[in-house]
């Protein structure tokens, strides 16, 4: 059947953070299964956009409209959002998550594309909730059925929420925005288990995947050095000090293990990086990258020995883009410590790498490893082929096309 869908985000290209690679890929893979996507989002400027990518300009893989967003503008809004919030924090406030002048001019371009012309099925994805306040103000006003994707869902980092918090109603304002959504989309079963419990909705479980026309072609690891490489930003719940007491250890019982070790570290600013590795023994092993674009990061990922995953073991559901990118990758991946039923399972599935759980854990794979980079210049890597390709975008894409015709034939009830 197939039709045209809208797609609304928040960021796309040239923003590359995981938010604007989900909505291109979808867009790409969409139109492969006979849709016409259309994507409706924020301007990304060197001026607004601290991961704005030069590279990705002209990369857009379906058409595209931007909205213009100016810092100055935006700045001025996020004290008007503190200032409302405070004082009255009511089920509307979803519509104001966003700068509110950014929020107010994508709602007023998307009622015109919608005048002007006729749109079959809107997807509205997170992690800004704006998208899904339009999404729900577009359905309702149009008669258009549409799909709420949450790539993050609300106080996700939260294992217990008090019923007065700003996040349970957060998460109100969310079940009222999206009681006239179709259906909901998610990233990992306990996201998916969350929003079971919040919305009487249909909801499916759509990874974020890997594209293999992003990686270049034959390139191999270097091997001068044994280097492992991370990827990403760092936060307070993925802490690496498991891997940091087992250099550490290492060094102190045979630094010699470690004489042709590095670890490289992409995307982390320098004032964060000098925070968590300098003041370690093993600081001398790391070493600061700080942001390249997107292709630079795919190229230091296939030429890594292996790779360095930090999991987040303390809050359920939490499954990045990143490791999925890992597995196209192509090389042993390290998950430090490991989360127990979200990533872990994908690298058990796919055999392309282990999680570690203590320092002296991590020590032993390490130490393992690099034995077998010493004597073959590479990892034993014994991934499976056919485990990894079932996260292709093209094959969670299929998915959401399903999930389009069905919302497109009214499969699913609506408020």
């Amino acid at each position: 059947m197939a039709g045209k869908v809208l797609i609304i985000c928040r960021s796309y290209y040239p923003h590359y953070g995981p938010q604007a690679h989900r909505a291109g890929k979808f867009a790409k893979y969409l139109k492969k299964f006979g849709w016409e996507p259309v994507i409706l989002c924020s301007e990304s400027t060197p001026q607004n956009d601290a991961m704005f990518d030069a590279k990705l300009i002209g990369q857009d893989v379906c058409r595209t409209i931007r909205v213009p967003y100016n810092i100055s503008a935006a700045n001025r809004s996020f004290n008007f959002l503190v200032r409302k919030m405070l004082k009255h924090l009511s089920l509307e406030v979803l519509q104001f998550l966003s700068p509110r002048r950014l929020y107010y001019n994508v709602l007023a371009r998307a009622d015109k594309l919608l005048q002007e012309e006729k749109f079959d099925v809107i997807l509205a994805t997170t992690p800004a909730p704006f998208a899904l306040a339009i999404a729900d103000k577009m359905s309702r006003k149009y008669h258009i059925p549409w799909i709420a994707d949450y790539r993050d869902i609300p106080a996700q980092h939260k294992s217990k929420l008090n019923p007065c918090s700003p996040y349970h109603l957060l998460i109100k304002a969310h079940q009222k925005c999206c009681s006239s959504a179709g259906a909901l989309i998610t990233v990992s079963q306990p996201l998916y288990d969350k929003l079971k419990k919040w919305h009487q909705k249909t909801i499916y479980l759509i990874f974020n995947g890997y594209d293999p026309d992003d990686y270049h072609k034959e390139i191999k690891s270097n091997s001068e050095y044994f280097t492992l490489v991370y990827c990403g930003t760092i936060h307070d719940s993925a802490n690496p000090g498991i891997l940091l007491d087992a250099l550490d250890f290492i060094l102190k019982k045979d630094p010699r293990q470690l004489e042709r070790f590095r670890i490289l570290i992409y995307g982390v600013p320098q004032y964060r990086f000098h925070r968590l590795f300098a003041q370690r023994p093993c600081s001398q092993l790391f070493h600061c990258k700080g942001r390249v674009s997107f292709s630079e990061s795919i190229r230091a990922q296939q030429e890594a020995t292996a790779l360095l995953f930090l999991a987040y073991p303390e809050v359920a559901g939490i499954m990045t883009a990143k490791i999925f990118e890992y597995l196209g990758a192509g090389r042993p991946i390290l998950s430090v410590p490991g989360d127990i039923g979200v990533t872990d399972d994908i690298l058990a599935e796919t055999q392309a790498g282990m999680p570690a759980s203590s320092p002296q854990q991590t020590s032993k794979i390490l130490l393992n490893w690099i034995d077998q980079w010493r004597n073959t210049g590479k990892v034993n890597y014994q991934a499976l082929p056919e485990k990894i390709q079932a996260y292709t975008r093209e094959k969670q894409t299929e998915q959401l096309a399903q999930i389009l015709e069905k919302a497109v034939a009214g499969h699913f009830k609506t408020a």
